[in-house]
């Protein structure tokens, strides 16, 4: 038995048959960010008798254990589609969602994906820090993503993947700041700061990692607007979040490596 469900602008059936397809969506893109286990990708589409430029992203599986348990969960596009607009209630930017599609066969997700707008000449955090030569910049910035993380965190939202690839800023902008790739993002009935701290070490904000005192600290600029009155206790847990997220990565490595190897 076959069950679909689509939120948000009316999809023709022709369209959710096309989007459905991973292959369809891979030729006719116009740019393909991702295409490893998910696809994420611009497309032009005629939604509701206008053309428009959105992005897709198209939901695959990482492991068979996901599937199985598949019917006991929200998709993922679906989840997305839902943290996009609580987000955006409350203050929070990120792309427009347009529609979300799921369809499954016996309660097992078959197929899910998530249109949202196009967000147009944009930046990454990362590429921001790498090439601007303004130190004011870098930490104006760095404030700017204390504040959206701290509306982040003060709804009980973990994102689980704060890497600066995923901050887009428009127009060189660092006011209009927005979240991308938030399928993985959970909502945690109670969050210790020693779990913010964790989700927050992922940025690579600052090359020091908190290993020095530095003028200028990135780290110490975010700390200070994302929770003004407790700095110096998130100090101690980010700089304990980072040593086990370098820990992590160092490990990571070391097996990427030896699977070259063998």
């Amino acid at each position: 038995m076959f069950y679909r469900a689509t939120f948000g602008e009316k999809l023709d059936e022709q369209l959710i048959s096309r989007l459905s397809d991973r292959h369809w969506v891979a030729t006719n893109a116009q740019h393909i960010y991702k295409d490893k286990v998910n696809i994420v990708a611009d497309l032009k589409l005629v939604i509701d008798g206008r053309e428009q430029e959105v992005v897709i992203k198209y939901f695959g599986w990482r492991n068979r254990i996901s599937y199985w348990l598949s019917p006991l969960m929200r998709s993922r596009a679906k989840k997305s589609w839902d943290a996009s607009w609580w987000l955006l209630q409350h203050g929070v930017m990120v792309p427009r969602p347009i529609a979300v599609y799921t369809r499954r066969r016996s309660g097992f997700i078959q197929q899910n994906f998530l249109l949202t707008e196009k967000i147009i000449d944009f930046i990454s955090a990362r590429q921001l820090l790498k090439t601007a030569s303004d130190e004011s910049l870098k930490s104006a910035l760095a404030a700017n993503l204390g504040l959206i993380i701290k509306r982040l965190h003060q709804g009980h939202y973990l994102h689980r993947d704060l890497t600066l690839g995923n901050f887009l800023v428009k127009n060189e902008d660092v006011t209009k700041i927005f979240i991308i790739d938030l399928n993985r993002l959970v909502r945690r009935f109670f969050l210790c700061r020693r779990q913010c701290m964790i989700d927050i070490a992922r940025m690579n904000l600052c090359a020091c990692h908190l290993a020095r005192e530095h003028a200028g600290c990135l780290w110490r600029i975010f700390l200070e607007h994302y929770e003004p009155e407790k700095v110096s206790t998130n100090l101690r847990l980010l700089r304990n979040a980072l040593r086990r997220h370098q820990r992590r990565q160092s490990l990571k490595k070391k097996r990427q490596f030896y699977e070259k190897k063998v």
